[in-house]
């Protein structure tokens, strides 16, 4: 017994010696697998190998796959994949992945992913890349049905070695890879993986590191992920080609509800040749075009495409520049958007006379629940013109005028507004007044005499 045992050992250690040779030195020990099997009509030959990795998925610390069968191909073909992807299933599992011995907390983030099928990095003291690293090979082997996965801001080498086995977590409906520094390279690595993931519903890649190139990969895909809902691509430096390509690609996502380009880079060029695609999502709900560079011309490109978006249900445009010009080239999209429930212009350069623009068309936003005009530029006269129509706004849940330089008669407009008969509603209000242009410290005393209509809660300071 002990002479075996020795032996074991003495295997052992050659085998994690020959490793750390081949990886650069990395304690992690490799698994031999049996690989090809050759029938002929006589005999049958079994040859012992080492799993291939393919080049544009290596890294160090690489844990090499287990048994496989020549005659099942687990995986659908692709031609981007060697063999090594398409003959691993994640339930062949070998004696040798349980040996392997894991560092601390290891153990604890696999028991929790295993028994809900969540699993969350941020939930567990995880801080070096030693370990993550751990995780993310030996993730596909001890939760193999695992639905969702939140891996973010942990950085771009364990990222890839992650990204390396994604494509065995099969069962996958929500990958979050959000600030993880994930460059051009990075998403060609991860397109690779992703078509693996036919139930993947929700992708976020928001504050990464890529750039058009990388979102040309990507969109290169996108016919391979027929069951995705939502796409987060914000904070990456996507630019008006990236938008190029997005708009080329996405009608193949007809499953898409939620769309976020926050933060892209895109001008009034890049949204002319993104929104050709909404023509074909019919399933589109959420857009988010936050903190671009998109001018009058580009909220016309938008509103135009629109039209043909009845399904909306939430616009956010905050941080461009739209101006006056750009509402009113906005409001001719809202007699076709009778689902809209969300509309967020804040920091638009709107004034007096975008105000009024926006106000005549409140009798096509009769579903409105949430409009956000902050930090904007319009004084008592457009508060006037927006008092002025709320009636037809029945049921708005929140008016957000924060910082937009109303004074006491304009607020005073709009409460009175809420008031009239014309707008009897259930429906509670918050009415965001904060930081406007009065005396600072009088406003309190102003409207503490004043009583407020039943449902309607008023921030001020």
């Amino acid at each position: 017994m002990r002479r075996t045992v020795r032996a074991k050992r003495r295997s052992l250690k050659r085998r994690n010696r020959k490793s750390r040779q081949q990886r650069g030195g990395n304690s992690t020990p490799s698994i031999p697998t049996t690989a090809n099997t050759t029938t002929t009509a006589n005999t049958t030959t079994t040859a012992t190998t080492t799993a291939t990795v393919p080049p544009e998925l290596h890294s160090s610390g690489s844990i090499q796959i287990g048994e496989t069968s020549p005659t099942q191909t687990v995986f659908p073909p692709s031609k981007n994949v060697s063999n090594w992807l398409e003959s691993v299933s994640p339930h062949n599992l070998t004696a040798g992945f349980k040996k392997i011995p894991l560092l601390p907390n290891v153990a604890e983030v696999f028991a929790a992913g295993s028994k809900s099928k969540k699993l969350n990095l941020d939930e567990f003291p995880i801080y070096t890349a030693e370990k993550f690293t751990q995780i993310a090979e030996l993730l596909p082997y001890y939760c193999p049905d695992l639905t969702q996965l939140y891996y973010k801001y942990i950085g771009y080498e364990p990222t890839i070695d992650m990204i390396k086995t994604l494509h065995l977590l099969t069962s996958l409906q929500i990958l979050d890879l959000q600030g993880n520094d994930i460059d051009d390279t990075g998403i060609q690595k991860l397109t690779i993986a992703l078509p693996y993931l036919q139930k993947l519903m929700w992708l976020d890649l928001s504050t990464n590191n890529f750039s058009e190139t990388g979102i040309q990969d990507l969109a290169n895909i996108f016919p391979k992920l027929p069951a995705l809902r939502c796409m987060i691509l914000s904070s990456n430096r996507i630019g008006d080609i990236g938008a190029n390509a997005l708009g080329i690609a996405l009608p193949h996502l007809r499953s898409l509800q939620r769309l976020d380009l926050t933060s892209i880079q895109i001008s009034d060029t890049g949204v002319r040749d993104l929104v050709v695609a909404f023509s074909s999502m019919t399933n589109l709900m959420e857009l988010e075009l936050r903190y671009n560079s998109i001018g009058a011309m580009g909220a016309k490109y938008l509103a135009d495409a629109l039209q043909n978006r009845p399904t909306l249900e939430g616009l956010d445009v905050e941080g461009n520049r739209f101006g006056n010009q750009g509402v009113q080239y906005l409001t001719t999209a809202f007699p076709y958007l009778p689902n809209l429930t969300i509309l967020n212009l804040n920091k638009n350069f709107i004034t007096d006379v975008g105000a009024e623009y926006l106000a005549n068309a409140f009798d096509n936003l009769k579903m409105l629940k949430h409009l956000a005009l902050r930090f904007n530029s319009f004084g008592d006269a457009g508060a006037k013109s927006i008092a002025k129509n709320l009636h037809f706004l029945k049921h708005l849940e929140s008016l957000d005028l924060k910082n937009i330089n109303i004074g006491y008669a304009g607020v005073l407009e709009i409460l009175i507004a809420l008031t009239n008969p014309k707008r009897v509603t259930s429906t509670n209000l918050v009415l965001d007044i904060r930081d406007n242009n009065w005396i600072f410290g009088s406003i309190k005393d102003y409207f503490r005499a004043y009583t407020l209509p039943a449902g309607v809660t008023l921030y001020i300071n």
